[in-house]
């Protein structure tokens, strides 16, 4: 059985700055590719309502990363399971809602959610919120 989930950490496949989202919002439209995490925690508006509600309700902490923002201890993880994904950090150090601190592991992160089934919730808040919950809880 893996040790506790301590930090909650989803990676986008969309980098930061407006030129990012602005080709976010025109992949969404003319059917390019998409970032299927992004578009669960979004609307063409910004931030889910929703999604701030279910980070309200999570057990853990959860951080949200774009794939320029990822630390260098999570590159290793990242190259395994691809972008984008939901990691659930186990090590002592991942207590703190910044991740990166240099001590943790490959070993301290699982895959929680990965990108095949986050295309399947096919930008559902609440069946995301239900699957998360699933893999932290068991419940």
């Amino acid at each position: 059985m893996p040790p506790p989930v301590r930090l909650v950490i989803g990676v986008y496949a969309v980098s930061t700055g407006p030129a990012a989202e602005l080709e976010h919002a025109v992949n969404r439209r003319t059917g390019g590719p998409r970032c299927p995490l992004f578009e669960i925690s979004h609307s063409v508006l910004g931030q889910r309502r929703a999604w701030r509600r279910m980070e309200q309700q999570l057990p853990v902490p959860l951080r949200m990363l774009r794939q320029d923002q990822v630390p260098r201890e999570l590159v290793p993880v990242l190259r395994r399971s691809g972008l984008p994904v939901v990691l659930g950090a186990s090590a002592p150090t991942a207590q703190e809602p910044e991740c990166g601190s240099g001590s943790a592991r490959p070993d301290d992160y699982q895959v929680l959610i990965g990108r095949t089934e986050l295309f399947g919730l096919a930008g559902d808040v609440d069946a995301f919120a239900e699957l998360l919950s699933w893999r932290l809880t068991g419940r």
